[in-house]
Parts: structure tokens; sequence; C-alpha cells
């Protein structure tokens, strides 16, 4: 099983909160999962939302970090956030839940 790390109160979390107006925000890079006003434990307990945060790991590690994040931008800018296909997978992923079976989570 692959290890996922998960940070709480997290800059680059809080950024992202602003910038995409709104309170509660769970972003990843790599292998790690950042939260900004929202505990580990609460987190873990929204299975959905942890579901949605993996298969964006997942996505990181198919195309690598720096392909990933360039990919995911233009796509956020062509389509907008919530029509960005790598949004659209990892809200259809919030029903994989054989996706927990591949990685351990690490706080």
């Amino acid at each position: 099983m692959k290890k996922v790390t998960i940070k709480e109160n997290a800059l680059v979390a809080k950024i992202a909160a602003r910038v995409l107006k709104t309170d509660r925000v769970a972003i990843v890079f790599s292998r790690t999962i950042y939260l900004h006003h929202v505990s580990t434990k609460d987190f873990l307990r929204n299975t959905k939302w942890v579901l949605h945060e993996l298969k964006h790991v997942q996505q990181y590690e198919t195309v690598g970090t720096i392909l990933f994040i360039l990919r995911y931008s233009l796509l956020s800018l062509k389509y907008g956030y919530n029509n960005n296909p790598y949004e659209l997978a990892a809200c259809a992923a919030e029903q994989e839940d054989t996706l927990l079976n591949d990685y351990t989570l690490v706080y």
C-alpha cells in the first residue's frame, strides 16, 4: 500500500480556500493531502471526500507531479473548476471505495 500524508492547517490549503471562496478545503500535492478548517478526524469521517482526494493522488501518480499541476491548471482555465476533467473524475471516484485499498493514510 502506498502512503499518503495528511497535514492540517496548511497554508497552501488556506490559499486554496480563499481562491475557491470556501471555508473548508482539502488540496493534494503529490502524496500529501493538505487541509484547511477541517480536522483530520472529520476529514476521515467523510468517505466521499477522502475518495475524491485519493483520486487526485492517483492522478498525480499517473502523469507525474509537474505535468499534473500544469494540465490541471490549464484545464481549470479552459473549463472552470467544476468542469475540469480531473475534478469530474475525482467526483466520480467518490463511489469507488476500492481506492481505499491502495493507500495508507498517515497523519
